[in-house]
């Protein structure tokens, strides 16, 4: 689930969903970006990056991706700095009208 739309106060607004209690992550600082990397083998490209909530969500999906997938580990990132990476990795071009339609958008 991890990026989806919701409606929240009439608005529809995208936020990060925890893939193992799929809950809202409401703070970047809460939250954790993961994905499998081979543990074996070349490394390659990433398919599918999961979210989770720090602490009891992480451990249980480490837990499951051990069980499921034991050729792979799971790497991981703190949401913060994985948004971070991300504005880098794809800027725009325009950043005051984006944060303008950003506090549009959640009613500022």
């Amino acid at each position: 689930m991890s990026f989806v739309l919701r409606a929240i106060d009439g608005r529809t607004c995208p936020i990060f969903v925890c893939d193992v209690c799929e809950e809202r992550i409401d703070r970047a600082e809460d939250g954790a970006a993961l994905w499998l990397v081979p543990s074996r083998g070349p490394y390659t490209d990433v398919r599918e990056i999961l979210h989770t909530h720090k602490g009891d969500c992480f451990v249980r999906m480490e837990l499951k991706i051990r069980e499921l997938r034991p050729d792979f580990w799971l790497a991981d990132l703190g949401l913060a700095e994985h948004l971070y990476c991300l504005n880098r990795n794809c800027p725009t071009e325009n950043p005051e009208r984006a944060e303008r339609n950003a506090h549009s958008l959640a009613g500022e």
